[in-house]
């Protein structure tokens, strides 16, 4: 078999080979082992990488003459090298999302796993997703950094721009209504007849009421933070 120490990382494999004489052994069966879990071997002879550290594997012949031969197995954590962010910039209106995938360098690595983080969670918050990807979400009018970040000690990040409000997503009109609180209220100066809706922060339909060019409609309200839509507009408001 071949000897000295060879390395692995967790979840590789490697292939040794054991070389039985003389050539007309009348039994060339081998019984391979390992003195350590941090690498596991089946009947073949290959290895497997489970945790960090080293095993001794061993090749014995089972002929009863009791001739062995064995070598060294470190291994070790693959190190993530890089971390990708698609898209890299993202134009969200007001309660629109959109998604943000990430993925790790080399595809070996031995923890993939990425933190989540946002540099303004009154712009821009976001949700997990069971795939590794995250859901944003448009919260008010600004500008937002998600960043991703490993967790295998490389300390490596990528980042996505976020745009939220008028104008970020093409083909959006920016003529705004007049949207204003007072007194437990808020209040509608609408540029166009037809509908307004009041979402709170977690997109949840509070109130849809009509509004008219030339009226300034009032919505009541319970204290809070609240996302209003009418026409072209949408604006975050704080009810006090």
């Amino acid at each position: 078999m071949e000897q000295g120490e060879f390395g692995l990382t967790v979840g590789g494999t490697l292939k040794l080979n054991a070389t039985i004489t003389p050539s007309n052994a009348t039994l060339d069966v081998l019984f391979w082992s390992s003195d350590s879990p941090a690498a596991i071997v089946d009947r073949d002879g290959n290895v497997t990488g489970i945790f960090e550290g080293t095993a001794t594997i061993t090749a014995e012949a089972l002929d009863g003459s009791g001739v062995k031969a064995t070598c060294r197995v470190s291994v070790k954590n693959s190190i993530v090298s890089s971390i990708l962010i698609d898209p890299t910039e993202l134009k969200l209106d007001i309660n629109q999302t959109g998604t943000i995938t990430s993925e790790i360098l080399p595809a070996e690595a031995s923890n993939k796993t990425v933190v989540w983080s946002t540099s303004n969670s009154g712009v821009a918050t976001f949700k997990d997703n069971n795939d590794g990807s995250i859901s944003v979400l448009g919260v008010a009018n600004g500008t937002a950094t998600i960043t991703a970040r490993t967790t295998d000690g490389s300390d490596l990040s990528a980042t996505c721009e976020v745009t939220v409000g008028i104008g970020a997503v093409e083909g959006v009109e920016t003529a705004e209504a007049r949207v204003y609180t007072t007194n437990g209220n808020i209040i509608i100066a609408a540029t166009e007849d037809g509908e307004a809706a009041v979402y709170d922060f977690t997109g949840r339909l509070i109130k849809r009421v009509p509004v008219a060019v030339g009226d300034n409609t009032t919505i009541p309200v319970i204290p809070g933070c609240y996302i209003v839509k009418s026409g072209a507009t949408r604006q975050s408001v704080i009810v006090k």
